[in-house]
């Protein structure tokens, strides 16, 4: 039971804080209240020197009356005291985090100073007004300016307020009024620590809550950052799975499947707009034997070098080259004609015929030769995809009939010549 007790005392009069925010907090309200003195002081100062100028010139009055000495000296005294802790403050928050300790001792004298002041002049008033108006004000005033932890400003309330129950029968001749005013002195002074304690728990609690926020917003900016990365890596990840997807794995050129996609999407395109599409249809000329002289290593270079050839000739934006299936290659020609389909199909067998392969050109002294197949439409509601490539499938087939009845110990280097067979609109080289 009686800890509990301590407890609800501890509890009323100090303020728990997180460890981890306690030295911040500190540096927060030091310097709030440095700041809130150091106005205080010189409104002060500033007050009483107007007071004291009407002191001099009120209504011509000699100035050393017994009356007029009083008022003059309490003032001065007040005003003293405002410069001396002006002149502290301002010293002591140059380096706050520094000077911490000496702002909060610079605060409780000020606190100390002005109660006591008050209270003098509510017992000098007792004679002619019989009011304490001073002092409580000055106690309410305390109570919402400096920022102290309750166990700081109770102490200074009780220890003035106790000189101040003391001393008022002596300046109050009436009963009544003294116990008037000690008991709603006593009340002003509780309400004024319940306000200091309040206004200390919400500076505690919004520093807190601005903290909290504060490291779920590092926390947030933590996972979005990983988020981030995480979702590059997903993004390079996926554009590599696509890329893998759209591509033969060794020659890097488009596949069956991009063929398929790209010839019906351009096929759409020419017939909506009216313009001709072209497909070219590659063979490597007796591959097979290529293979089984040479192995399955140079075949794949040849491979590669005729996919190379392929694309470096079929090279505007629109051209698709893919990879047919096995030695077999493609090329889709968007908006060409037959003319410009058989001018790109010759350049390609040149430029095969030229390429420059050691282990075939110095044992048989033979170049690497290619079949060519040219189908070429304007796609429209009476031909179709199938139509065309079966087209320029059957001109390649005749182009390879005709090489292959060469032996592969001497393939001709020089072009086949061009086969028109015009119900099929498609070309042999």
């Amino acid at each position: 039971m009686i800890s509990r007790i301590l407890i609800f005392i501890k509890n009323i009069f100090f303020i728990p804080l997180a460890e981890k925010y306690r030295k911040e907090l500190t540096i927060k309200i030091n310097r709030t209240n440095a700041a809130n003195l150091s106005i205080i002081s010189r409104t002060f100062i500033i007050l009483q020197l107007i007071t004291i100028a009407f002191l001099i010139i009120n209504q011509g009055k000699p100035l050393f009356i017994p009356s007029n000495i009083i008022s003059f000296e309490r003032y001065v005294v007040l005003g003293f005291g405002a410069l001396v802790i002006f002149l502290l403050i301002t010293k002591l928050e140059k380096d706050i985090p520094k000077n911490g300790t000496g702002i909060v001792a610079a605060g409780i004298i000020f606190i100390v100073f002005v109660l006591a002041w008050c209270a003098a002049i509510s017992l000098l008033d007792q004679v002619s007004y019989g009011q304490i108006i001073v002092y409580v004000a000055a106690m309410i005033s305390i109570a919402v300016v400096p920022i102290f932890q309750p166990y700081i400003i109770f102490p200074i309330y009780v220890a003035v307020q106790s000189v101040f129950i003391l001393l008022i029968p002596m300046f109050q001749p009436s009963p009544d009024i003294v116990s008037g005013d000690i008991i709603y002195s006593t009340m002003v002074m509780i309400l004024a620590v319940v306000i200091s304690r309040m206004r200390y728990q919400n500076w505690v609690k919004v520093f807190e809550n601005e903290k909290n926020i504060e490291e779920k917003n590092d926390e947030l900016e933590k996972v979005n950052t990983e988020f981030g990365k995480i979702n590059e890596k997903l993004k390079k990840a996926n554009e590599k799975l696509k890329h893998l997807s759209q591509r033969d794995g060794l020659t890097n050129i488009f596949n069956r499947s991009m063929f398929d996609k790209t010839m019906n999407l351009e096929w759409n395109k020419c017939q909506r707009h009216q313009l001709p599409l072209s497909l070219v249809m590659i063979d490597i000329d007796l591959f097979k034997k290529l293979n089984d002289n040479f192995g399955h290593q140079i075949g794949d270079y040849c491979l590669k070098q005729v996919a190379d050839v392929l694309v470096f000739c079929a090279n505007r934006s629109a051209d698709v080259v893919s990879r047919y299936g096995g030695d077999e290659f493609a090329v889709i020609l968007p908006q060409t004609n037959k003319e410009g389909a058989l001018t790109i199909a010759k350049r390609l067998q040149e430029n095969v015929s030229e390429l420059n392969i050691p282990e075939i050109d110095s044992q048989l002294s033979q170049s690497l030769t290619i079949s060519v197949g040219v189908s070429s439409v304007v796609p429209s509601e009476n031909s179709s995809i199938e139509e065309l490539i079966k087209n320029a499938d059957q001109a390649l087939y005749e182009a390879k009939k005709t090489r292959n009845d060469i032996q592969f110990q001497s393939i001709d280097k020089h072009l086949n010549s061009v086969l028109v067979t015009d119900d099929l609109n498609s070309y042999s080289l």
